[in-house]
């Protein structure tokens, strides 16, 4: 990842925190700046990234705003599911 892509990517964290309002999507709780993970709910695999590109991947309706670890995991869902499908499609929509 080369310097514009961190800083994009710390833009995005930002603007997903701010509009969770620094809660963790998961549990509920305030989540410290510091702490905050942007945790991708289908998950960023090479094989994923290949498929559907790093704006599918990446895009803020495949990201949210947890505490590490189990919070972070609660927010997965399996690539193959209904829910990943329907949030791709969501997702390219709103690329259009």
């Amino acid at each position: 990842m080369n310097f514009y892509e961190k800083e994009a990517a710390e833009e995005q964290k930002m603007l997903l925190y701010n509009m969770q309002h620094g809660l963790c999507e998961t549990c509920g709780k305030p989540v410290k700046w510091a702490e905050a993970q942007a945790a991708h709910r289908i998950p960023k695999h090479k094989w994923l990234l290949k498929k559907y590109g790093t704006e599918v991947i990446h895009h803020r309706f495949n990201l949210a705003i947890t505490h590490c670890g189990n919070c972070n995991d609660a927010v997965m869902i399996m690539p193959e599911s209904l829910q990943a499908k329907r949030l791709i499609e969501r997702i390219l929509e709103d690329l259009k």
